[in-house]
């Protein structure tokens, strides 16, 4: 049995979770579970943990992208 894990961060700490609002604080929660799902697609698909991490990288920079955080 293969085992693996899969460990997101919110970034490093350059907005303060103070100042952003309840909603956009959802979508980034939101887009950080996405990431986490497309990861979890692509190791259970057999992909390299290579892939994996290009998956979840691409992911995270286009819903970075339409949300504007």
């Amino acid at each position: 049995m293969v085992r693996w894990a899969i460990a997101l961060h919110g970034g490093a700490g350059t907005i303060s979770r103070d100042s952003v609002a309840p909603e956009m604080k959802q979508k980034i929660e939101d887009s950080l579970n996405n990431c986490l799902q497309a990861g979890i697609s692509a190791l259970q698909s057999s992909s390299s943990a290579m892939d994996a991490v290009e998956i979840v990288v691409i992911t995270y920079l286009y819903l970075q992208s339409r949300l504007s955080f």
